[in-house]
């Protein structure tokens, strides 16, 4: 096709078939992933032909390059004078491609804006229901589970394929607190399925019910059957180390790290070791005050752990309070205290004994500094 195009363009020049050539150059390029060269026909076009019949087709397919390639702001200054015009099908198809472009850019509330308008000005058009899913996964994102709903159950009736938007409509029912509804769903959908992916997708929503409702041992059973899938293994991951089987997430983890895309991969690698080095020092019976103090930190900064972290910090606190890690502790359980706990008091109480026991350090100034900042009610972050 190009190279058919590239040769009435050289050998006949005049030809009024031209235009036409030069046009299907650029969705060819566009069609190959060649943005650059697309880039380049389209714009060829519009400058030497600006009265043909099909410049705005130019424009459009021009805006929807721009989309490829990343570059937002020239696509929608292509799409907003299309969608102006108020006639002909690119204003239609703009007007779809502008939506598109602020949800692709994670602009939810732009999307559904533009959605919303399309709606009202095209009522019968056939991107309705690919509109109204725009706007349910928009909401969705927006945790507006309910708006969510109403956009998946009308895009229903414009569906070829319904479960899709079933899975995403009963996922939406659970978030929104209706997870019995939800399940019930998604139970009725597992039955009638064939798709092995629809089949997968129908059983992580339902394990992410289980879990809303605190069946945490009803999800495992239900994952387990589904362990090639690598969306299952992270979910299985999670849970486990939601519920401190740290073993058992490493595990998971570690599968993952031979299974998923890159960024998952790394993201498995990440808590792995950080588990790797919780239960090396959990197994360490020594207990020194490195250990302890280690302990602490990553209950605290890497699972969420105050309860512990509080008694790992507590521990080098007053069991060692000449240890180089006893000053940090005392500054952790202000913070606890402070951000964590809501009592200002107490954290007051750890600043003053910080100061008291290790004068003329850097914890006792970083102490005193926020001591007087928490007196006099300023701000709420510690550096």
């Amino acid at each position: 096709m190009i190279e058919r195009c590239g040769k009435i363009i050289k050998y006949y020049p005049t030809s009024r078939w031209v235009p036409d050539a030069v046009l299907l150059m650029g969705k060819a390029f566009l069609a190959k992933g060649e943005y650059s060269q697309a880039e380049e026909k389209f714009r060829e076009f519009i400058k030497f032909f600006p009265e043909h019949k099909a410049c705005n087709e130019a424009r459009y397919m021009l805006a929807e390059t721009y989309i490829k390639q990343g570059d937002l702001i020239k696509a929608r200054e292509l799409l907003e004078p299309l969608i102006s015009t108020n006639k002909g099908q690119f204003c239609e198809r703009a007007h779809h491609l502008l939506i598109q472009s602020y949800f692709e850019e994670h602009s939810y509330y732009e999307a559904i804006d533009k959605g919303e308008q399309f709606l009202k000005r095209f009522p019968k058009s056939s991107y309705k229901g690919d509109v109204l899913l725009t706007l349910g996964a928009a909401y969705d994102s927006l945790h507006e589970y309910e708006h969510a709903a109403t956009m998946y159950q009308r895009a229903l009736r414009f569906a070829i394929r319904k479960n899709p938007i079933l899975i995403k409509l009963a996922r939406a029912e659970i978030l929104m607190g209706n997870v019995e509804e939800g399940l019930n769903r998604l139970e009725e959908l597992r039955k009638r399925v064939t798709e092995p992916t629809e089949e997968e997708a129908i059983a992580l929503e339902m394990a992410r019910g289980y879990i809303e409702l605190g069946d945490t041992n009803r999800a495992i059973d239900l994952l387990q059957k589904y362990t090639n899938s690598v969306n299952a293994l992270v979910l299985l991951a999670e849970i486990h180390e939601w519920l401190c089987n740290y073993k058992e997430a490493a595990q998971y983890y570690d599968e993952i790290t031979k299974k998923g895309d890159p960024l998952l991969r790394a993201r498995a690698g990440l808590r792995k070791e950080a588990i790797d080095e919780l239960l090396k020092y959990e197994a360490d019976t020594s207990m020194t005050d490195t250990t302890i103090f280690r302990l602490a930190e990553l209950y605290l900064f890497e699972f969420d752990q105050l309860d512990k972290a509080r008694q790992y910090y507590l521990r080098v606190w007053q069991d060692y309070p000449q240890s180089r890690y006893a000053p940090k502790a005392g500054l952790a359980l202000a913070w606890i205290a402070r951000h964590k706990d809501d009592n200002p008091e107490l954290a007051c109480e750890y600043y003053a004994a910080v100061i008291e026991r290790y004068p003329n350090t850097y914890y006792a100034r970083k102490a005193s500094e926020l001591l007087n900042a928490v007196r006099e009610g300023r701000g709420n972050k510690e550096q």
